[in-house]
């Protein structure tokens, strides 16, 4: 397949293609680079980046089109990706956008506990938390902690409030940290650890009614270290 940027001012980067996998082009104050990728020995995808800089000024407002040809078609399927929020403007967006298969490194490993956000407030999806599945229909994530306005220690002393993802994980970190003391350290299941953690991390996660899971927004469930403890204690009595 080949690839083509336009600018909003028609002027094209022309195809892109395997051939010439890498191109540099200067559009007046505008540069633009091109990278066709190929898999390599750690990823078989087939990925294909631009980066738009302006030498002096703004990249100019306006429609940027990608057109993609195909030769021999097999799936005719691709993913696009714009960088996050901090590195583009809120008026950067897709014509059609989807706020699913947006779930980011290292959360779409299949290893990691992968942890959203939601308002436990409200009982509510956080909207700034990656949505699944995974590119691959993997699905993530794995659970869901309370991540909007959460009360914590700030650097330099005191206390604040803060939202994200980066605030929800810390939930599950301790829970994590609290079955492994009483399996590993206090005996009572010394190979708690890895993908058996995480298998009753997702069991034990509490579900609304009515809710199909998985599902993209909120994995298995919300943490629910009580039920998770739960069902390890009646699986050492069996």
């Amino acid at each position: 397949m080949t690839v083509e940027l336009i600018l909003p001012d028609q002027r094209s980067t022309g195809e892109i293609n395997s051939v010439s996998p890498a191109r540099s082009m200067r559009f007046g104050s505008l540069a633009v680079y091109a990278r066709y990728g190929q898999p390599s020995h750690y990823n078989e995808n087939q990925e294909i980046f631009f980066q738009v800089q302006a030498i002096t000024g703004y990249i100019p407002a306006g429609l940027w089109r990608i057109v993609i040809r195909t030769g021999i078609c097999v799936e005719g399927n691709f993913d696009i990706w714009l960088p996050v929020l901090e590195e583009v403007t809120e008026g950067t967006r897709f014509t059609t956008p989807t706020p699913y298969t947006t779930v980011t490194l290292p959360a779409t490993s299949g290893s990691a506990i992968s942890v959203g956000a939601y308002d436990y407030r409200l009982n509510s999806f956080a909207d700034f938390s990656g949505r699944g599945y995974t590119r691959t229909s993997g699905i993530k994530p794995d659970i869901v902690a309370p991540g909007v306005s959460i009360l914590a220690a700030r650097r330099g002393g005191g206390y604040d409030s803060y939202s994200g993802t980066s605030i929800a994980a810390p939930f599950v970190t301790g829970a994590v940290a609290l079955m492994m003391q009483w399996g590993i350290v206090q005996g009572n299941d010394p190979f708690l650890y890895g993908q058996r953690v995480k298998s009753f991390l997702k069991s034990g996660a509490a579900r609304v009614s009515g809710r199909e899971y998985p599902n993209a927004d909120w994995g298995f469930g919300a943490l629910c270290l009580r039920d998770s403890m739960d069902k390890l204690v009646r699986y050492q009595t069996l």
